[in-house]
């Protein structure tokens, strides 16, 4: 008789604990978006006036951001992307003003050409160095640094 009353309880508990065990199903996962990563690129520049142009570029994702530039062994600055340009992707400052080919990217930046460094003026802007062409061997050596 006490056999028959323990498995009834037993089957009880093992129901209680089968329940308990037993979750809500997950809600689905969102997807997940990587955010784009941040990288730069060294291109080595040699201009039509025999001046060198070093420019180094940010970019988030495929997007330049900024550009930093010196003439030779001078520091121009870090130029900020201006965005209003639809004729080069143009990189500018309170002073100066820098352009290459459209459609600059990360895997495309050692072979866009350059356009010109323009130092802003007073009553007229003077030209720094005019069109640039990259130059592979010295663009191979910064990027190894």
């Amino acid at each position: 008789m006490k056999f028959i009353k323990l498995v009834p309880a037993m089957a009880m508990a093992t129901l209680l604990v089968a329940c308990a065990k037993t979750s809500a199903p997950e809600a689905p996962k969102a997807p997940v978006v990587e955010a784009p990563k941040a990288s730069e690129k060294t291109v080595v520049y040699q201009c039509l006036n025999k001046k060198a142009v070093t420019v180094t570029y940010q970019f988030l994702g495929d997007d330049a951001q900024s550009a930093k530039v010196m003439l030779g062994k001078k520091v121009i600055g870090e130029l900020a992307r201006d965005k209003n340009n639809a004729d080069f992707t143009a990189f500018a400052s309170e002073k100066h003003t820098w352009g290459t080919e459209t459609g600059l990217t990360p895997a495309n930046a050692e072979a866009k050409s350059g356009a010109n460094l323009v130092m802003k003026g007073k009553k007229h802007d003077t030209i720094l160095a005019k069109l640039c062409e990259v130059n592979p061997k010295a663009t191979e050596k910064a990027n190894q640094m």
